[in-house]
């Protein structure tokens, strides 16, 4: 099928054939009227070209003794064709000038593998070529890849060049690449996705489309992202011969992404992966920064650097950008050393692109925390911090003196007599508030007046109703604050919910969360009731945030609780969701015996998560398939790493745990609350 037909195809689907006719009529109408016109402008040039060689020509006639540089120039006007055939000459040269393109891979640093696995493949495409030529029989070899990797392994880079690679065989008559994601192929109204993919494949044809971060096409219900894979499916079957078709990101999601389209599993069967860096192929990278902008390390400049790319690589998290990390790092440094550099006086060029140890210190690069409340979760978490290079804790609060001081002695920090002493103190970039529940609302509401982005521990607050005001709160003020919700921080659960969107379980036959531990032995906040303990509040809100996440708010929910000493020690919970999937939870904060895990059960796969708040790794055990395992960072660290980068970039709501996700969850807990006549001392 040629560009027209599949123009033609599409505009069927969204208009009707009547109307397609209609449209194809009027554009061949206006093509004619165009080569028409065409011909007409052609023939007025060949007209005034030949009156100026006339008029050229009695000019040398006229004036043969006089030397005119005007006169000779008017002479000198030769017709197009002479122009045509200068230009052409100018773009072979710069043609032959370009670089081999398989020498252009060869020079990336690092991608052994790859660059091997790309020379077989042209090879085995060229081979293939010569034997049709020669009327041999071929294997039929599909040209479409999956490159899958982190951000930063050249991705992109490569996609480019093996676009050149494919035309310099023959295997493609453009050779240029097309670069979307999900935003460049898919629209908001029905039809509209089929016509606006079928824009950037005929873009591509003769060459490349390249889809980044794919999967995204991939979403739960009536979503058009199946509508642009549908498109793309079809012109891939009627485009063999000089259209092809790479899509990339994440290698856990591009597997998941591929094995959710039976479509998208028999056209997509070869695969390139791109490993991350090492510390020596990141320093290599960091050398060609320098080179390419005329830079220099000093001998003590350059031990820094190489020690900051190691630990680069040493602390990587599941955010680690590869190459992009370098880049990044290189232009800090080089902003840095301008505010240097351009105060020197008759600075020579070598003083100019010398970097110093003073261009690698920058305050940025450690997060500064004020702790308000120093318990048990508050020295889980210190703990973790006190690894990193990222962040510190500056400023600490707790209404009990001796223990802030310990607290503050333990991990270096500046202990204060009041927590609006604490926020307040300088060079405080965040304040997280881990103190008992009863007093998040309070802390929360001080931080926003004094425009301090806050981490709060969950639960957010007691009630829905506080939980909206305080949000309100730092609309009002624009700043950022969020539920430290560490579960949809880490990448486990996450993932669970990308294999539900994907529709990979199937029918959901089972859906069930167990939390059951004793925090008698380790927290007065889970049994005193002037602190809002009980099961809930503590323990509850992670299992109804995870099935909330994944599953979204319940129609229905029936909790049967049992209260005693002023609190709810356990809960059976019942909810039923959209797609007749019915969820039971299993809740108690007294149980001698600790038991954490969710289970989802499906006619097509199923997943048990043990430790499912803080997970780091789960496998998807898939009905005569190949199970599907990934890991992830489910620390602490990783937590505060990735609030700290939403404060940075100017976000005033977490990507992770949006404002409407804790809303919501807090009124299933109001209700939960008001089913079992749950109300606290300080509430009557």
């Amino acid at each position: 099928m040629n560009n027209k037909d599949l123009l033609k195809s599409v505009y069927n689907d969204f208009f009707g054939k009547e109307t397609t006719s209609e449209i194809i009529k009027g554009s061949e109408d206006l093509l004619k009227q165009g080569d028409l016109l065409n011909k007409e402008i052609e023939h007025l040039e060949a007209a005034e070209r030949d009156l100026k060689n006339t008029a050229a020509a009695l000019n040398a006639e006229m004036f043969n003794d006089i030397g005119s540089t005007e006169i000779n120039d008017t002479v000198s006007l030769a017709p197009d064709t002479a122009t045509e055939t200068e230009v052409k000459a100018e773009e072979k040269t710069a043609e032959k000038s370009e670089k081999d393109p398989m020498e252009e891979l060869n020079e990336l640093v690092g991608l052994d593998k790859l660059k091997k696995d790309v020379e077989e493949l042209i090879n085995l495409m060229k081979l293939q070529k010569m034997r049709e030529e020669r009327g041999m029989k071929s294997v039929d070899i599909s040209k479409h890849l999956v490159f899958s990797g982190n951000p930063g392994t050249g991705k992109t880079t490569v996609a480019r060049i093996l676009a050149k690679l494919y035309k310099q065989a023959g295997i493609l008559s453009k050779g240029q690449l097309v670069e979307v994601d999900r935003s460049g192929l898919v629209a908001g109204y029905v039809g509209q996705t089929a016509i606006k993919t079928a824009e950037k494949i005929q873009e591509a044809m003769g060459g490349i489309l390249f889809i980044d971060e794919a999967y995204a096409l991939v979403k739960e219900g009536q979503d058009y992202g199946q509508e642009a894979i549908d498109t793309i499916l079809k012109a891939m079957e009627d485009n063999r011969e000089d259209f092809v078709v790479i899509v990339a990101g994440y290698p856990d999601l591009m597997e998941t992404f591929i094995n959710s389209n039976p479509g998208l599993r028999s056209r997509f069967n070869k695969y390139f992966f791109f490993e991350d860096y090492s510390a020596e192929e990141l320093k290599k990278i960091f050398d060609i920064y320098l080179k390419k902008n005329d830079y220099t390390l000093s001998d003590e400049a350059r031990v820094i650097v190489e020690k900051h790319l190691e630990d680069m690589v040493k602390n990587k998290d599941s955010n680690f950008a590869n190459a992009r990390e370098v880049r990044n790092y290189f232009e800090k440094i080089v902003n840095r050393q301008a505010s240097r550099a351009v105060n020197i006086t008759d600075a020579t060029n070598e003083e100019l692109g010398l970097i110093t140890p003073d261009d690698l210190k920058f305050s940025d690069d450690v997060f500064k925390w004020a702790f308000i409340g120093t318990g048990t979760l508050a020295n889980f978490v210190g703990d973790e911090l006190m690894g990193s290079e990222k962040h510190d804790i500056t400023a600490v609060y707790s209404h009990t003196p001796e223990k802030c001081k310990a607290f503050a002695d333990k991990y270096q920090a500046t202990a204060y007599s009041s927590a609006e002493e604490a926020m307040k103190a300088p060079d405080v970039d965040g304040v997280y508030i881990v103190t008992p529940h009863n007093s998040h609302y309070e802390y929360a509401k001080l931080a926003l007046e004094l425009k301090k982005p806050v981490l709060l521990e969950k639960p957010f607050t007691v009630k829905a109703a506080e939980t909206k005001e305080i949000f309100e709160l730092a609309k009002k003020q624009d700043v950022y604050i969020a539920e430290a919700m560490w579960t949809w921080f880490a990448d486990v659960a996450n993932y669970v919910k990308f294999w539900y969107d994907c529709g990979l379980f199937g029918k959901i036959t089972k859906v069930h969360v167990d939390y059951r531990c004793d925090g008698r032995n380790y927290a007065a906040r889970v049994t005193d009731p002037l602190k809002a303990g009980g099961a809930i509040l503590d323990i509850g809100v992670y299992a109804l945030t995870y099935l909330y996440r994944i599953f979204g708010k319940p129609e229905t929910m029936v909790c049967n609780g049992k209260l005693a000493n002023g609190i709810d020690e356990g809960e059976e919970i019942t909810l039923t969701f959209k797609n007749d999937i019915t969820a039971t939870c299993s809740i108690c904060c007294v149980e001698p015996e600790f038991k954490e895990q969710v289970i989802i059960e499906g006619t097509n796969a199923s997943v048990v998560v043990p430790d499912f708040h803080y997970a780091n790794e789960v496998t998807l055990k898939r009905v005569g398939e190949d199970d599907i395992t990934v890991k992830a960072d489910g620390s602490y660290l990783n937590e505060f790493t990735r609030v700290a980068a939403e404060i940075r970039s100017g976000l005033k709501e977490s990507a992770y745990v949006p404002p409407k996700a804790t809303i919501e969850v807090m009124e299933l807990i109001d209700e939960c609350r008001r089913q079992m006549d749950l109300v606290y001392p300080f509430e009557k």
